[in-house]
């Protein structure tokens, strides 16, 4: 929704996701019938403005996707703690210099409940994207409904992330 909304609004949009199901759905519920093109380890969908490389976002090349602006919905609480560094890395090496993202997470005591959506502390944020981005934190919010999961707290927060 998110993609089709930022589209409407004239943006040229590229999401990169890894399940091609999903790719096949975004455009279903568009009704549209997206080119399809083999790039390497990726398959490019477009139609229109809007573009998905479906595959691996690790191994997407630097020149495939160069960003001036990205929105994390979704991608980096999805990732254990063991991949986030490789997350940034990869964040850094697509986007252009002055490119801003917005990000938002998820955090609980990850001992009360297995992942995705893994929790990412507003400190963690900071620490791995500090170096090479300028960190904003403009929300943290309680989640309050989501207490019915046997959390005992959960929070989101909304990062403004800015590439140095």
């Amino acid at each position: 929704m998110d993609m089709h909304w930022l589209s409407d609004k004239g943006h040229t949009i590229t999401g990169i996701e890894l399940v091609e199901q999903a790719v096949h759905q975004f455009f279903d519920e568009a009704k549209t019938t997206p080119a399809i093109q083999q790039e390497g380890a990726h398959k490019r969908y477009t139609a229109g403005d809007l573009t998905i490389l479906q595959g691996d976002l690790f191994t997407l090349p630097a020149e495939a996707a160069s960003c001036e602006a990205w929105y994390d919905r979704a991608a980096m609480v999805a990732l254990p703690s063991t991949m986030r560094q490789a997350y940034v890395n990869q964040i850094h090496s697509l986007c252009t210099p002055g490119s801003v993202g917005l990000m938002i997470t998820f955090a609980y005591p990850q001992e009360q409940m297995q992942g995705p959506p893994f929790s990412l502390p507003d400190q963690e944020v900071s620490a791995l994207f500090a170096d090479r981005f300028q960190v904003t934190l403009l929300e943290t919010v309680q989640l309050e409904d989501e207490k019915q999961r046997g959390l005992s707290e959960l929070t989101s927060s909304v990062f403004k992330l800015v590439r140095i």
